[in-house]
């Protein structure tokens, strides 16, 4: 019971804290490939084909580490939502001044009602969440001077955009 407490205030935390951040230029394909390698395992075992469209030669100039915790925890988010047989594309390119990195899931999408809520912290739609994945996502971005956005696909599924400005 302590352990579990003590978890549960290390992560409200390293949630309050600003994250501090290791500035690098960095290739947008190896971050989302780094992303892949960690749950590929996952996907496979849930039978997600995961798709990579990246524009060759991006570089991102930003906190290597950090943008793969924000595109994992979205590429984990993804796998779950579309479950067996399902997809997902995981992509980044150069736009204007900024690199935009998405990830699109087959799933089912994000309901109308949940979709304000979701970057919030401490709100879930899973059982067994807690509520900061997102959360995370939206706070990591937010310190690259980033912006994160969700919505639906036309026809099924979720698609992230994750948009970092090109200080290089």
């Amino acid at each position: 019971e302590i352990s579990r407490i003590s978890t549960i205030i290390e992560q409200f935390l390293k949630y309050a804290r600003p994250p501090k951040l290791s500035l690098t230029n960095t290739a947008a394909d190896k971050i989302i490939h780094e992303v892949l390698d960690v749950v590929g395992e996952k996907a496979r075992a849930e039978h997600v084909a995961i798709t990579v469209n990246v524009e060759s030669g991006i570089m991102c100039r930003c906190d290597a580490g950090q943008m793969k915790q924000a595109l994992l925890n979205i590429m984990l988010n993804a796998i779950d939502a579309v479950g067996n047989g399902g997809s997902v594309t995981a992509g980044a390119q150069k736009s204007n001044r900024n690199i935009v990195f998405t990830i699109s899931d087959s799933g089912p999408g994000i309901p109308d009602d949940v979709l304000p809520k979701i970057f919030d912290p401490y709100f879930t739609t899973k059982e067994k969440g807690n509520g900061l994945g997102l959360s995370e996502v939206h706070r990591i971005v937010t310190a690259h001077g980033g912006k994160v956005s969700a919505g639906n696909r036309k026809r099924s599924g979720a698609v992230f955009s994750i948009l970092i400005p090109d200080h290089r």
